[in-house]
């Protein structure tokens, strides 16, 4: 096959053009990084590189990791096949018409964003989980050593600086509201509390206060502005509180590599990012427990971080989610807890038992090899359509 890839430096873009490679397509890269910000001219500008590159290259379909509306349209106008793999959840650049075009073929990670996809009426939707690469740990781990052990780390966001806390003007009532609803959610992992209880009637309350853009051709709705920002809320508030948890009852170590300070009531040991190509690897390996916490936009799939854990041959304790028992099984080659006060205990437990951990990442790892490679999900996409 002969693809244009459209690249935006997502994280994972050498090992999908290495798979793509490695399976014998002829690959074109675009660097589309100058259209992070959308404008008339910069759409154009690919419209007329894109001209270039096909009356030179013949294609096959175009590609890139997660959806461009602008790049659809491109597709249709001149026929041309496009094909994105989503990565992220919810992606509200997928709500839009454009998802409608025959040219357009859309593979997501999440069981329950293809169904609602599905629902806009978009035919050509799949289910694709993601995929991971197995890294050269010990390679790594000699180049240079990491002068610290970590008991408990967590790679990853807070979600300080969301949409909600821009709120200023929200009336008590509101607040209570939703205060109440997250509460009542927090220890829930296995169900969506938020979403049935955001009615009509607490919308039109929201409206007097909160304005999105309307956008010609979107699906995208009210409700789902409004329980996006308040899952995020809740998804902060979880990460801090389980890191606070986790500290205040067990006397190890826990690390915190993210991009923005927060002030802990316990000791949290900050770092700063970690590199997604080198140091990423290493404090997964030598962490004794790396956490995951799955944010609650996303239903139902698999996210990246549990899979790079597990792949660098690190040991994963992760928030539960449904797809994860389609391919894995507690406690023999993941362990995911189902509410907070089970983090604590399972956290304590598997430090205490080395052989365990090892156990479970030597099965995991097997399960990766098996259904998680970047070549297997290349093919699977490619398959699909052709």
């Amino acid at each position: 096959m002969n693809i244009l890839y459209f690249t935006w430096s997502e994280i994972n873009f050498s090992p999908v053009l290495k798979a793509l490679e490695e399976n014998g397509h002829n690959v074109i890269v675009y660097n589309g990084d100058y259209i992070a910000h959308y404008s008339l001219q910069s759409v154009a500008k690919l419209d007329s590189d894109f001209n270039d590159i096909i009356n030179k290259h013949p294609i096959d379909f175009i590609f890139s990791i997660n959806y461009f509306p602008f790049i659809a349209d491109y597709a249709h106008k001149n026929g041309i096949l496009y094909l994105s793999w989503s990565f992220d959840c919810p992606l509200f650049t997928l709500y839009s018409d454009t998802i409608l075009y025959p040219e357009v073929y859309i593979f997501h990670f999440d069981k329950f964003e293809c169904k609602k996809l599905k629902g806009f009426g978009a035919s050509n939707v799949f289910h694709m989980p993601l995929a991971t690469s197995i890294t050269d740990i010990d390679f790594l781990n000699e180049k240079q050593t990491m002068p610290y052990t970590p008991d408990i780390s967590f790679v990853g966001r807070l979600y300080l600086g969301i949409p909600f806390d821009e709120i200023k003007s929200l009336p008590d009532y509101l607040h209570g509201f939703i205060n109440g609803l997250m509460s009542s959610q927090h220890n829930l992992l296995s169900y969506d509390l938020i979403t049935p209880c955001i009615t009509d009637d607490i919308l039109s309350k929201f409206q007097e206060y909160i304005d999105i853009p309307n956008e010609v051709g979107s699906f995208l709705t009210y409700r789902d502005f409004i329980v996006d920002i308040i899952q995020c809320k809740l998804s902060q508030i979880e990460r801090i509180n389980a890191l606070e948890m986790l500290r205040g009852n067990l006397n190890y170590s826990v690390h915190l590599f993210s991009d923005a300070p927060y002030d802990f009531k316990n000791h949290i040991i900050p770092h700063l990012p970690v590199d997604y190509d080198t140091s990423m690897h290493q404090v997964f390996n030598q962490s004794s427990i790396n956490l995951n916490f799955t944010a609650r936009t996303v239903p139902s799939g698999i996210i990246q971080r549990p899979l790079d854990v597990i792949a660098d041959k690190g040991f994963l304790i992760t928030s539960y989610s449904p797809e994860i028992l389609d391919y894995f099984t507690n406690g023999e080659d993941i362990v995911y807890f189902e509410n907070y006060n089970d983090l604590v205990i399972l956290s304590e437990y598997y430090l205490e038992h080395e052989k365990q951990r090892k156990e479970i990442i030597e099965n995991g790892l097997e399960v990766i090899k098996k259904h998680f490679t970047y070549n297997q999900r290349i093919e699977q996409i490619i398959e699909c359509v052709f």
